[in-house]
């Protein structure tokens, strides 16, 4: 799959609420993932927390993320070990930039629930807490 295989019109359409009120799990064993923007190499970037819909990653340095900008389409794979390597070019987009820190909204959602997400983490044995939500 390539980059431009997906399209990340339908993640911007969405409202910033409807997004935000979902649950998301910081992770207390971060993942390592490679991050591939555009047609330049792919990043290594630690995964800080993950929704139903989307992550939080953070770059080593600001440092080429220049040419990134939100509505950029990317794509994700873990680092993980082969026997629990499940993040596999997983399509999405860049919803924000702040610094080194980038959030990425999956094309499709990734876990049906927050009780699937949570199994997840639990099955790759990442510990994890949960993060408060927006309830606006």
């Amino acid at each position: 799959m390539t980059l431009n295989d997906h399209n990340c019109d339908n993640i911007l359409s969405k409202s910033h609420i409807e997004k935000r009120n979902t649950q998301r799990l910081e992770l207390m064993s971060p993942i390592v993932c490679s991050i591939k923007f555009k047609d330049y190499p792919d990043v290594v970037a630690i995964v800080r927390n993950i929704g139903t819909g989307g992550m939080l990653v953070e770059f080593q340095t600001e440092f080429g993320l220049d040419d990134v900008d939100e509505g950029t389409c990317c794509t994700v794979t873990d680092m993980l070990p082969p026997c629990y390597h499940t993040l596999n070019r997983i399509p999405g987009s860049v919803e924000w930039i702040y610094h080194k820190f980038v959030g990425i909204a999956f094309t499709e959602r990734l876990f049906r629930d927050d009780d699937a997400l949570r199994d997840w983490c639990r099955r790759l044995k990442i510990s994890h807490r949960n993060v408060a939500t927006d309830n606006v």
